[in-house]
């Protein structure tokens, strides 16, 4: 009689063992596959509900997004949701009084200086490439010595800004002190009311960055300082003195 190999197991086969041996791993009871599959339901439904207060919480946080925006992730949202409340927060700062007096100050200077270092260069150049095409000579620039030299070269009827986030950068500091050294009106912008930078200048313009402390190079600050600009700038236009749109330096939009 012909002998035929034998056949190998069906689970020696799937666990890549050779003929003949079987599988040590004994088949699932049917009860005790279905116990498994229960256990298994019950985890995964508690660890929906355990999640539930964080996307909850996460949701109620960016709610004014409007419904359209469900798919929107939780994380993101937060991201969008950080510059609206930013902007709201510096809205309600804003002394609409000291704004004036900035504005009256911007148009009787004869030269404004603008000055920050890293993201706060940045917002330097925002404001002064919202101004400048309202007829105010400022300039700005994100070199120390070319900031030290310019300092130096102000007088009485000049207008100095310096911004910093913490308030504490030195160069900053350096540039608003030897401004009003040389008799020119300073201006503080930051988000502490109490810093190295607020001790130099002759007043202070407080802004938020609502939530919580950013990390180095975080860009939170711009939109609260976008909203100072244009403030600023709304009030400039409100004066019939205010010249035409022509720029005094060499901005580009």
């Amino acid at each position: 009689m012909k002998r035929y190999p034998q056949a190998r197991p069906l689970r020696a086969v799937l666990s890549g063992r050779g003929h003949g041996r079987v599988s040590r791993r004994m088949p699932y009871h049917r009860g005790q596959r279905d116990r498994s599959s229960s256990c298994a339901n019950r985890k995964h439904a508690f660890l929906r509900i355990r999640g539930r207060p964080r996307r909850d919480k996460a949701r109620r946080a960016t709610q004014y997004l409007g419904s359209d925006d469900k798919h929107v992730r939780p994380e993101i949202a937060n991201l969008s949701a950080a510059p609206q409340h930013s902007v709201v927060a510096a809205a309600r700062l804003l002394d609409y009084e000291q704004i004036k007096g900035v504005t009256e100050r911007l148009r009787r200077a004869t030269r404004v200086e603008a000055f920050g270092m890293g993201v706060s260069a940045i917002c330097a150049e925002l404001l002064t490439h919202r101004l400048i095409w309202l007829g105010i000579p400022i300039h700005s620039t994100g070199t120390v010595t070319i900031a030290r030299g310019l300092a130096h070269g102000l007088d009485a009827s000049s207008f100095a800004i310096g911004i910093s986030y913490e308030g504490m950068s030195e160069e900053t500091v350096a540039f608003l002190r030897t401004a009003r050294d040389r008799g020119a009106h300073t201006l503080a912008i930051t988000t502490r009311e109490k810093s190295a930078i607020t001790e130099v200048a002759h007043e202070v313009l407080l802004l938020s960055s609502a939530g919580p402390w950013p990390e180095a190079g975080s860009a939170r600050l711009m939109p609260s300082m976008a909203r100072l600009s244009e403030s600023i700038a709304e009030c400039l236009k409100g004066h019939k003195n205010i010249s035409s749109p022509t720029p005094h330096s060499h901005a580009t939009s």
